[in-house]
């Protein structure tokens, strides 16, 4: 559940006081480790192949920008992963199929940024918020309750849709100064959001209201 969430039920005509946000807790990496890290060549999409993900928006819209120096990695499958290989995959844009957990928060902890172009009402977008435990900037679009795991100032969304606007937000991973910050600003955001003795609260407070 999130904000989004939340305002719908309340929209069908459920009383605010009957439902509670509770999100799921996460490990957030130490901060120093963080402000050492070296400049990454390579940004990482995560999750199903499907048409709900955006995937072929995202990679045509990759495609366009033509980032020479940076790598996409599509790490994942599904049911559109062949059309998407033959489509798409060169220099630029690697698939390297389906990874562990570990694997793959390892893949993000070293990335530049990580992107979705999702379609879908995501909860806790759990790639958005492994990122950003990890100090690692994301591109998304701005719909649902997406921005609620984000500060007011962020400054790599997109609006839903317009992948003109992606583009421009992929332009942006060039600029290491620009990424590092907005990184360190999604990193502190979600560490108050996520951690473990505030939600340990508001569960608590949930359980006394109900």
């Amino acid at each position: 559940m999130n904000e989004f969430h939340q305002e719908y039920l309340k929209n069908l005509g459920i009383s605010n006081d009957r439902v509670g946000i509770f999100c799921n807790p996460i490990n957030f990496e130490d901060n120093n480790l963080i402000n050492n890290r070296k400049e990454s060549e390579y940004v990482v999409f995560a999750g199903r192949l499907t048409n709900s993900k955006g995937v072929n928006e995202l990679l045509s819209s990759w495609k366009e920008v033509d980032q020479k120096d940076i790598i996409l990695k599509i790490i994942g499958t599904g049911d559109i992963e062949k059309e998407l290989i033959k489509n798409y995959e060169g220099k630029s844009i690697k698939f390297t199929g389906e990874l562990s957990n570990e694997a793959t928060i390892a893949q993000i902890k070293n990335a530049r940024a990580v992107i979705t172009a999702t379609k879908m009402f995501e909860g806790q977008p759990r790639l958005l918020c492994e990122a950003s435990s990890l100090g690692i900037p994301s591109i998304y679009p701005s719909f649902g309750g997406m921005d609620d795991f984000f500060p007011d100032d962020y400054n790599l969304s997109f609006e839903q849709y317009n992948y003109s606007d992606l583009k421009e937000k992929l332009n942006l991973l060039n600029d290491t100064n620009f990424l590092k910050n907005e990184g360190d600003k999604a990193y502190n955001h979600i560490k108050k959001k996520l951690n473990r003795d505030s939600l340990f609260s508001n569960f608590e407070n949930i359980l006394k209201e109900v």
